[in-house]
Order: C-alpha cells, then sequence, then structure tokens
C-alpha cells in the first residue's frame, strides 16, 4: 500500500509516513482505491507501478514481459564476470523479455555488444523500450540489436562470447 500510495504522490515512504496528517486530495484518494482493488485482485506490483529497479536500472513492467526477479541480478554478474577478458564481446541475451539481463551487460560493458531475440513481438516491443529509456544505442551500428525469432533461429550464422538466457 505504502509502494502505491508513493506512486501516486511521488513522495517516498519515509516522507509520507512523517506528514501522516497531510491531506491527500480526493482524486489521489480514488486512484488509490482503484491501485488498491488491482493489487487485491494479485496483480503484480510491478505492473500496477509500471516499473522496477534492476541492477540499479529502472526497467519498465508490464504483461508484455515477466517482471526481473533479484536474483537473476546474480546472472548479470556472472556474466560480466565471464567476458572480463574478452575485447568487445558479443553477447546472446535468448527469449530477451523486457530485456534487463542483455540492457544490464551493455550498462557493465560498454564495448560489449548484445543481440536480444525473443518470438514475441510484444516483449521485443517493451526491450526496445527499455533499451531507449535507459540510454542504450540500438541498431546494426548500436550496441544492442532486437531480433524477433524462436530460440537459435534469427541467429542460427552467428557465434556468440556468451549466451544468457533465464
Amino acid at each position: 500500500a505504502s509502494s502505491l500510495l508513493s506512486h501516486l504522490t511521488g513522495r517516498g515512504a519515509l516522507e509520507l509516513r512523517a506528514d501522516m496528517d497531510g491531506d491527500i486530495p480526493e482524486e489521489t484518494e480514488e486512484a488509490f482505491g482503484t491501485l488498491l482493488e488491482r493489487r487485491r485482485s494479485r496483480e503484480p506490483l510491478q505492473y500496477i507501478i509500471g516499473s522496477t529497479v534492476f541492477c540499479g536500472t529502472v526497467f519498465k513492467t508490464d504483461p508484455r514481459g515477466l517482471i526481473p526477479r533479484p536474483e537473476t541480478e546474480e546472472l548479470v554478474e556472472w556474466a560480466l564476470e565471464e567476458i572480463s577478458g574478452a575485447v568487445e564481446p558479443e553477447v546472446l541475451d535468448l527469449c530477451c523479455g523486457s530485456g534487463c539481463i542483455g540492457l544490464s551487460i551493455c550498462k557493465g560493458r560498454k564495448d560489449a555488444r548484445v543481440t536480444l531475440t525473443d518470438a514475441s513481438a510484444d516483449a521485443l516491443a517493451l526491450a526496445k523500450e527499455n533499451g531507449e529509456r535507459i540510454g542504450v544505442p540500438s541498431g546494426s551500428v548500436g550496441r544492442a540489436e532486437y531480433l524477433k525469432g524462436d530460440l537459435f533461429e534469427p541467429v542460427e550464422d552467428r557465434r556468440f562470447d556468451l549466451i544468457v538466457s533465464n
């Protein structure tokens, strides 16, 4: 509930607790009630708020992709260690979903080129939005490339220094 109220008001949970006597506009109360009902119906908080923090970066989240889990950050840490000695490593993020793994690798290694693939056009669109949102260049000369297709089909003739998938 405090996360939802913070989201609506733009105020942190501690600030809201310190100002328990402060007035909340009626339209905020109504919106809060709507968000609480969504949460009561078991809709994930990250979908309601529309974002989550992963590897220190805020990623957009919605039903087009799974919500990144905190333990998946360990995969990114491992991947960065694995490519630590490579020069301009080529990485494949297979079944990328929201793109949080591949894009976090891009942020952690400025010289890495990451190809993100997914069979779902909707998930791939979410990954592209996240790449644009967090400032990872894309395109044929960018550091992130997005390809639609099932598993290895869109990259069958290519080789990578590392393949990651959750």
